[in-house]
């Protein structure tokens, strides 16, 4: 399993990456806080598993920014998200995008592999002392998602995002889309990110996903 890193402490860069590197079966191809080297080191070694620092937050690079630019070069990645403790601000906004592990930076060494076990079968973890308040936010999130899915989304979409957005559940990355339109990718990025927050959905995965389940493409 190849796996990408991003955190802001360098230390703790360094620790993930003895940790795993220890297992045969694991290979770290990057490390780093930066949106673009982190992208530049996916192109080269494209990634299975993501490990985001939620805490490595700036103006130049966000998680849940990078997670989208990520999945959409490689639909199929999971990431997993270490946080401070179960109170940690930034629980709820990537409890929203989508994550497929959530683990306590104060457990890495005992949790982090079990974790990234777990997460490479498909299956979501949630590490001791987090369940609660993650499976509260989990079903907060998918009661929205549901009572929005009854509903209609196409009459305040305008004509290009609706483009985008059918595009999109074809399973286009960017890239395509932009080719396909005549746009450049930052654009069409642009234009994810007003659909996300005109519809109330934060997830790329989601986005995709919509169209299908509200029988809008039909």
């Amino acid at each position: 399993m190849k796996i990408l890193i991003a955190h802001d402490l360098l230390a703790h860069l360094e620790g993930l990456r003895s940790l795993l590197d220890a297992r045969p079966d694991m290979e770290v191809v990057g490390t780093g806080n930066d949106a673009g080297v982190l992208l530049s080191l996916a192109t080269a070694s494209p990634p299975d598993l993501l490990i985001v620092g939620a805490g490595a937050e700036s103006e130049a690079f966000d998680p849940c920014l990078l997670i989208d630019q990520l999945r959409a070069q490689w639909s199929g990645l999971r990431t997993i998200a270490l946080f401070r403790d179960a109170n940690d601000h930034r629980l709820g906004r990537l409890c929203r995008h989508g994550i497929d592990g959530y683990v306590s930076e104060h457990g890495l060494i005992q949790y982090l592999q079990e974790a990234v076990d777990t997460v490479s079968r498909g299956q979501l973890y949630i590490c001791p002392g987090m369940s609660a308040k993650v499976m509260g936010l989990l079903r907060d999130h998918l009661r929205g998602e549901e009572d929005f899915a009854t509903s209609e989304i196409a009459p305040d979409l305008t004509s290009r995002q609706c483009e985008i957005l059918k595009l999109l559940a074809t399973g286009l990355a960017y890239k395509e889309i932009a080719q396909r339109l005549g746009l450049s990718p930052s654009t069409v990025e642009t234009h994810c990110r007003r659909l996300r927050k005109k519809l109330g959905i934060l997830s790329l995965s989601a986005l995709r996903e919509l169209p299908h389940r509200t029988g809008w493409l039909q």
